[in-house]
């Protein structure tokens, strides 16, 4: 589904947008549909009793675990992915895990990571610890929140997808 269609069908829903401009850094809650261009350094966690709709544009940069309903990617993403249903843009650039009951991934899109299928989308998603991101020398003390059981992924699965 193109991204200009998903906005039309949702014109009853509020919709909340950062723009390239904005640098947001610490935690960030949203209800219904949130459209970020910019950057933000924490987590991005939707409300998980609604149908939420997270768009990361494609300049925008992301440093943190991302939960929501419907999630589309076609920017940068650092952290760990939890979607009932996720959208990965050809210019998705993603390290890090993605959990999800359903997928989409066009071709180009780069994930450096676990795909899983994640049935249990709201159980999991409620424990977690930090772990250190490796190798980022505009963040080196950034510290994201990782799900606990992400030990449990298969790993021969893991590692860089490019489609």
């Amino acid at each position: 589904m193109d991204v200009n269609e998903l906005s039309r069908n949702q014109s009853h829903i509020s919709k909340s947008y950062i723009d390239n401009s904005i640098d947001i850094k610490g935690d960030l809650n949203f209800v219904d549909t949130l459209e970020i261009q910019g950057s933000v350094n924490g987590n991005i966690t939707s409300n998980s009793d609604s149908i939420t709709f997270l768009i990361i544009g494609q300049n925008a940069n992301i440093y943190g675990n991302i939960t929501s309903s419907h999630v589309v990617v076609m920017g940068s993403v650092t952290g760990n992915i939890y979607a009932k249903h996720a959208i990965i843009e050809d210019t998705a650039k993603i390290k890090g895990n993605l959990y999800y009951n359903s997928i989409e991934v066009h071709y180009g899109a780069q994930i450096d990571g676990a795909m899983k299928i994640n049935r249990k989308y709201e159980k999991e998603t409620s424990t977690s610890n930090n772990i250190q991101i490796a190798n980022d020398k505009n963040y080196p003390n950034q510290k994201i929140s990782n799900d606990s059981k992400a030990s449990n992924v298969d790993t021969s699965h893991t590692g860089v997808i490019a489609f």
